[in-house]
């Protein structure tokens, strides 16, 4: 792991600048859910088509280990998901791009709640911080967002708005509930309003797609990464702007396409992970002399003096 600092001397204190379809055990890395709710961590794996949720308060307690083929034959493949503002439900979509909604009102035990077949690829989902809203991210030309109401996600209660020239790729929600901010394949990142649907403010820092973006506790600093999964090259670094600013704070390349960016909940700490396919290898490191173990790296931290 690497981790890097923020010169204090470019950050005022206040411009902060500077699983597959078999039945063999596959485990899928989906970054670690929070339960918002409750404040713990539960980790969420899939030797597919099953969902085990752990505690992570225990080092063997198992919340939940459902077979959800057997609720649904299409309960499988699954790519996103994400909790619920208070944690009762949790949103998951497959590679049919069908979105459900497991439900988890009653005490110990997990429901299936309402379903949703999507007429485009979804790329990624999140819910508004009241929860009252699931927006979801598809591709196709143009690119959409589509607000659903939560739970029922009901098509008559439902918007949709043209939020990129070309796939929107990413998704993040601000945790003051001022902002959720999108990323696309045009290379923008753009700012809505979410009780309006109203874009209020968009970024045009990054030359390639934008695949992952997330904000600071207090919604003021929004970090992304860009990169293709090819190995046609382009640009690959992570970006930090200010969400209420709208300047550029900190931009620097990356040896990788940054695969997830996360902030820490109490601190403006930043975790990124990098694409380990497409990381130098240790025989590039010898060779060059130039690079660092940073440059090898997977999981990177950026600390942001207060």
């Amino acid at each position: 792991m690497s981790e890097r600092h923020l010169p204090a001397a470019t950050c005022p204190p206040r411009r902060v600048p500077t699983a597959h379809g078999t039945h063999t055990h596959a485990q899928t890395h989906v970054p670690r859910p929070h339960n918002p709710h409750t404040g713990h961590d539960f980790h969420y794996t899939t030797p597919l088509p099953r969902a085990i949720f752990f505690d992570t308060r225990s080092a063997n307690s198992t919340v939940f280990d459902v077979d959800l083929k057997k609720t649904s034959p299409t309960m499988k493949e699954f790519l996103v998901l994400c909790w619920s503002p208070d944690s009762k439900h949790i949103a998951v979509n497959n590679r049919s791009d069908q979105v459900y909604l497991l439900d988890l009102r009653t005490p110990g035990s997990l429901r299936l709640g309402a379903s949703k077949n999507m007429q485009h690829e979804v790329n990624q989902m999140v819910w508004t911080v009241d929860g009252e809203s699931l927006w979801i991210a598809t591709g196709g030309t143009p690119g959409k967002v589509h607000v659903f109401p939560a739970p029922s996600l009901n098509n008559e209660a439902s918007q949709a708005a043209v939020a990129h020239q070309y796939t929107t790729i990413s998704l993040a929600a601000d945790p003051t509930g001022r902002y959720v901010a999108t990323g696309g394949g045009d290379c923008m990142v753009t700012l809505w309003d979410p009780g309006h649907l109203v874009c209020v403010r968009s970024f045009g820092f990054a030359t390639q797609a934008v695949t992952t973006l997330g904000f600071n506790r207090a919604g003021s600093l929004l970090a992304w990464g860009t990169g293709g999964s090819g190995f046609t090259g382009g640009e690959r670094n992570l970006t930090i702007v200010g969400a209420n600013t709208g300047m550029l704070y900190w931009q620097d390349a990356t040896p990788a396409p940054v695969a997830q960016v996360r902030w820490h909940p109490n601190r403006n700490v930043l975790a990124y992970t990098l694409n380990v396919a497409q990381l130098p290898d240790e025989r590039d490191q010898l060779r060059d002399r130039r690079m660092s173990s940073r440059d090898v790296a997977v999981v990177h931290t950026l600390k942001i003096p207060e």
